[in-house]
């Protein structure tokens, strides 16, 4: 069985990375709230993390890498 090494928090930001306001996610499945939502400009992913991002809520239309 594989094991995660993504520690820490997902954190998506309104403008560059650390400006504007920050919504932060921890492991699992999320719709990002709505004060998020064609706001957030740009992501950190802590190393061992990955992330799926989508156009639309509830996992819907194309994956954005």
């Amino acid at each position: 069985m594989k094991t995660s090494k993504c520690t820490g928090e997902v954190i998506v930001y309104e403008h560059d990375i650390g400006h504007g306001r920050s919504w932060k996610y921890g492991k699992g499945n999320f719709n990002v709230d709505r004060a998020a939502n064609d706001k957030a400009s740009s992501i950190f992913v802590p190393e061992g993390c990955l992330v799926y991002l989508y156009q639309q809520a509830y996992f819907l239309l194309s994956t954005l890498f």
